[in-house]
């Protein structure tokens, strides 16, 4: 799975909710056996496109001070 963070009809962050709610599912799914558990999971970066808000999120998921 490949999340992006960016609501592109907006063009601007999708939102803590939306992100976080589909990286757990995702998570989820693999560790019940729903989907293949090797399936990589990774954040997408358009690092061009990103508005500040989505810079704040990568900070606070990555724990960046």
């Amino acid at each position: 799975m490949h999340l992006d963070i960016i609501n592109w009809k907006d063009r601007c962050y999708a939102g803590d909710d939306q992100i976080i709610s589909k990286l757990t599912e995702h998570l989820y799914l693999k560790r019940t056996g729903q989907i293949d558990s090797t399936e990589p999971c990774g954040l997408m970066t358009h690092h061009l496109d990103h508005d500040p808000a989505c810079w704040d999120f990568y900070s606070a998921f990555y724990l960046v001070p």
